[in-house]
This record gives C-alpha cells, structure tokens and sequence, in this order.
C-alpha cells in the first residue's frame, strides 16, 4: 500500500514517509511526537472505506525510538463522529503497567468501553515488532483481539486469556479500518518519533 490509498485525517503534519528506517524496501511511515492528545490522528485505508466492512484485522511492523506512543486499530469508520478504536501505550512501550482499551465515538460522543492490562511484552524499543489487530463478532459480542508476534515466531496476546468486547456493538453497517495513533505524554517526552511498515489490511467482502 502506498500514501497515497490512505485516507489521513487529524494532525497530518506528523505523518511523513520516511527513509531513515525501513522494516523492507526503502520507506516507513514515520509518526512524530504529536502536541494534542485530545486529537485522535488516523490513517484508513480508503478502499475500506468504500467496502465498509464490519470485521477486519490490521496488521503491521511498528519500531519504536523509545517513551512513550499510543497506538492501535481503528475500524468501523464511516466520519470521524463515528468509530470504533483499540489503542493502548503498552502496544510500543513495551510496558505492563499501561492498560489497553476500546472506545467508540458515536455521533460525537466518546463511549469507553473496556480496558484491559498487558500482561506480556514484545521485545525492547529499537527493534522491528510484527502486530496485529482482529475485530469480530462471536455471539452477537464484538471482540477485539490485540496480538504481537514474539522471538520465538508465534503471536501472542498482550492479556493471555481476555480480549476487548463490546457486548452492544454499534455502527453494525461496517466502515473504514486502519490506524490510529496519539500521544498524551508528547509535551513531557521529547520528540521521540514511532515507524510503520508493511502494514496490511485483511477482510471479507
């Protein structure tokens, strides 16, 4: 996927192709230190828009300078009054104490929904780390399923056992998916910078 097949919305100065690191090729995306945590900055992928599905899962290799990024999944977008988005500081850190949580936006109002802690932790900042995000729906429940693939090769869940589930889903009609990253530290910690690299898209039509 190239710049140009995403929809980019919120603070797009920070948000460059970059080529100081690259998991393959040449180019990253890079996501600079941002200044208003209040802002949710995305990417989605515009054909996604246009397809609108319900369930989806987002998949990427993220390597990060060090302090502190919140990163995570966005997906059901269809404006941005109305999403669904998992993010969480644990998923760059590579911290246990931070928690982990799903929200909604529904015609402008935030809903937060669940949280959960991270138990386990992918390797140390300064490497590339493969992630992945899966929402679906099982028994009219809409769970989200954050997961990282460890040293050994297998994907792991940051909780072992518990995933982020909405028990009334809403905007059942699908949307958009992609990314969505903020940063509520960025004025105390520097300008640390986070990359993104082969990321993928996967859902049904």
């Amino acid at each position: 996927m190239g710049f140009q097949d995403w929809k980019w919305i919120g603070e797009t100065e920070y948000f460059q192709q970059s080529e100081e690191k690259a998991y393959q090729g040449d180019l990253s995306l890079r996501i600079d230190r941002q200044r208003d945590y209040r802002t949710e900055n995305m990417a989605v992928l515009k054909q996604s828009i246009d397809d609108e599905p319900s369930e989806a899962r987002l998949e990427t290799h993220f390597y990060s300078d060090g302090g502190v990024n919140s990163f995570g999944m966005v997906f059901r977008w269809q404006n941005e009054d109305n999403f669904y988005a998992v993010d969480g500081r644990t998923l760059t850190s590579g911290g246990r104490t931070q928690n982990i949580g799903l929200y909604k936006k529904i015609n402008g109002q935030d809903n937060n929904i669940t949280r959960i802690g991270g138990q386990n932790t992918h390797p140390d900042d300064d490497t590339w780390t493969q992630f992945r995000c899966t929402a679906f729906i099982t028994e009219g429940d809409l769970h989200v399923r954050p997961e990282f693939r460890s040293p050994s090769g297998e994907w792991a869940r940051y909780n072992d056992d518990k995933d982020l589930i909405d028990p009334d889903p809403e905007l059942e009609d699908g949307g958009g998916v992609g990314m969505v990253f903020y940063n509520p530290s960025s004025a105390a910690r520097g300008t640390d910078s986070f990359y993104l690299d082969q990321t993928r898209i996967y859902y049904d039509q």
